[in-house]
């Protein structure tokens, strides 16, 4: 099957700022990005992306949960809300963790995406951030209510609470 329209570039002259501090995917997503015609500046840490924010303009970020022990994307995403407050972030993460995620939401992330992340989702989110059309997910809120009600973080209870979000409202 040929989605011929979704493999063009989607831009020529928007900059992303990728903070992930695992170097493989960090790589990753700065070539997957940089062949759909994104300009992206792809860094590991909190610091480097404080001075990335402070040095530079993007039009949007990536920005990774958990970076390391030293920082996590709370700390950066607070500096994005101080130094650039309309800049759309989107959060991404292996882990959830239901309480950082509606965190996240309420300083303002536009969506949240699990890794690992599918490129088409990420793709037509960035479609909509461009266009103006993004607004924050409702997702959380179906998480929340899910957590609340069940107990255990377990691998076993994981899969239940994945498998419950397919069908939650």
């Amino acid at each position: 099957r040929c989605h011929c329209e979704e493999s063009r570039p989607v831009s020529e002259s928007k900059r992303i700022l990728v903070v992930e501090d695992d170097d493989y995917y960090r790589n990753h997503l700065q070539k997957m990005l940089n062949a759909e015609g994104f300009d992206v500046l792809a860094v590991a840490t909190a610091d480097e992306a404080t001075a990335s924010l402070r040095g530079g303009s993007f039009e949007v970020a990536i920005l990774d949960w958990h970076l390391g022990n030293d920082h996590t994307g709370t700390d950066v995403l607070r500096e994005i809300a101080h130094t650039a407050s309309s800049m759309p972030v989107i959060m991404i993460s292996a882990y959830v963790n239901v309480s950082e995620i509606a965190s996240a939401y309420k300083i303002g992330i536009v969506d949240y995406l699990r890794k690992p992340i599918q490129q088409d989702k990420l793709l037509a989110l960035l479609r909509n951030v461009f266009s103006g059309t993004a607004t924050q997910s409702n997702a959380p809120e179906a998480e929340i209510q899910i957590e609340k009600e069940l107990i255990g973080d377990s691998y076993a209870m994981q899969e239940v609470r994945k498998a419950l979000r397919k069908f939650a409202p």
